[in-house]
């Protein structure tokens, strides 16, 4: 655990920048996920690239599709 209180990471990779996104959450709560999994496409979307497929694993599948 983190000094902030925070325990896991949201991992992204961008396959066209070859980027690897590691954002640290306090929780895997579905609101946690979908927040950080914003924040890495608004981040992509900022910088000229729209992702348009994403795969996920079992955590907040349902709310990302």
């Amino acid at each position: 655990m983190s000094l902030e209180g925070l325990q896991y990471y949201f991992i992204a990779y961008d396959y066209d920048t070859n980027n690897i996104f590691a954002i640290p959450t306090k929780d895997l709560k579905d609101d946690t996920i979908i927040a950080a999994f914003e924040g890495v496409f608004n981040d992509l979307k900022e910088k000229g690239y729209t992702p348009k497929f994403n795969v996920t694993d079992n955590q907040a599948t349902g709310p990302i599709e």
